[in-house]
């Protein structure tokens, strides 16, 4: 609806000043994050680069509404996890916001920086947590210790330290940005619980059993449910949260019950696209392809999939993530010319994106291995399987369990071929 009301808005726009007055710019940018969130990628790009076109011709390359363009453009480079890309554009809009301000010591340019160090940390750069914490220095002396941006910088700075398994010193981040979203909006606030979520994430994390966060993720769901309402985005996500407990707790049946209602919510707010909505496919297929619902895995695999091609493209490693996990579906269910496909397909990406020699290209090799086993062809499941261990016993220790399975691969081969041979 949203989405319709700002499409709406551009016609009126557009009619009264012209497609290329600077007023009109706000309006496509605003229709691209609605796509953006949405998934719809393609579309959320068009929109963000039509609102540069129109600024930078009408009011310079320099002005702050063009950091403002070159920050949305870096957030969906971010969204496909071209995360070097994504820090180009931040660079760029940083640059401008300095020249502007005239000094880096200004919450927007600090603002540039954290998105800048999430992306660097995210493409394994070393300085990415310098650029959030020089980021959060500035905002702290600009705008105090206790201020909402502050709080949300400190919950960024959480997550890279999450992202680098630094899980000691993300917990501390987490309890700082609650004690600052207590003291400003109390404890029955959405921010607030979202804050308990991180910090009760980072204790599921650490798996210490005897204080798995069950209680925490409910005391938030209670706060989410009665300020936001069941339909919303932060609520799919702490059912996400409470389905990862039940997971740790082995209660397979509540797992999938919270994760269909994290999808269902996901499903209709995100679209199917979104990368939250196949992150929810994903569990629910695991699930239940142990429960040996292979029908309800193959549609939610199939979802999963779908979702990765429409906003990563095929030569991606989300992609080939998504081709391995169906065809892992299809072996189990005797489609082996199926899975055979999917296996080259995942093959051949991850040696395009990792190389050769990567423990990602052993595990594609591996299981194409397997299903050439099944199918009768010895020889290509042989050359696969030793491949796998090849690349795996350049990279782990000799008793690791990856390199027992290529070994039990290769062993599994040299018997089928056998029986084989003794039956002809």
């Amino acid at each position: 609806r949203a989405l319709d009301e700002y499409q709406t808005a551009l016609l009126v726009q557009q009619s009264v000043l012209g497609e290329k007055h600077e007023d009109v710019a706000p309006t496509h940018a605003s229709i691209g994050r609605m796509h953006l969130e949405q998934g719809d990628l393609g579309q959320a790009k068009e929109s963000f680069q039509t609102a540069l076109s129109i600024r930078e011709s009408a009011l310079g390359k320099t002005h702050p509404s063009v950091a403002e363009s070159m920050t949305c453009l870096g957030d969906l480079e971010y969204r496909q996890e071209h995360y070097i890309k994504a820090e180009q554009y931040y660079r760029k809009a940083l640059q401008i916001r300095e020249n502007v301000q005239g000094t880096t010591d200004h919450p927007d340019c600090a603002a540039s920086m954290i998105q800048m160090g999430k992306s660097k940390c995210k493409s394994s750069s070393k300085d990415g947590i310098e650029t959030i914490r020089k980021a959060i220095t500035i905002l702290i002396n600009e705008l105090g210790k206790t201020n909402v941006t502050v709080a949300d910088a400190f919950e960024q700075l959480g997550h890279a330290y999450e992202d680098t398994h630094n899980y000691g010193a993300a917990l501390q981040c987490y309890k700082h940005v609650l004690t600052i979203r207590k003291s400003i909006h109390g404890k029955n606030h959405p921010s607030t619980a979202v804050a308990m979520n991180c910090i009760a994430t980072i204790k599921l994390k650490t798996k210490k059993a005897a204080d798995i966060p069950l209680g925490e993720y409910e005391k938030s769901m209670s706060i989410l449910v009665r300020i936001v309402t069941e339909n919303h985005p932060l609520v799919a996500d702490t059912y996400q949260c409470i389905g990862d407990v039940y997971i740790v707790k082995c209660n397979q049946g509540l797992a999938l019950e919270n994760f269909s209602k994290a999808l269902s919510i996901r499903n209709s707010l995100l679209g199917k696209y979104h990368p939250k909505t196949a992150e929810s496919c994903n569990q629910i297929a695991e699930l239940l392809l142990r429960k040996n619902d292979i029908p309800g895995a193959k549609m939610a695999y199939r979802q999963a999939l779908a979702a990765a091609v429409h906003l990563y493209g095929e030569q991606h490693l989300q992609t080939a993530t998504a081709r391995l996990n169906m065809g892992r579906l299809y072996n189990e269910d005797h489609e082996f010319d199926d899975a055979q496909n999917e296996f080259e397909r995942a093959v051949t990406i991850r040696k395009a994106m990792l190389g050769t020699e990567d423990l990602g290209t052993a595990e594609a090799h591996y299981w194409l291995g397997s299903v050439h086993n099944r199918q009768g062809s010895f020889e290509d499941a042989m050359r696969h399987h030793k491949i796998a261990l090849r690349i795996r016993q350049e990279h782990l220790e000799p008793n690791h369990a990856d390199i027992k399975a290529s070994k039990a691969g290769i062993k599994a081969t040299e018997s089928q071929k056998y029986e084989d041979e003794i039956a002809l």
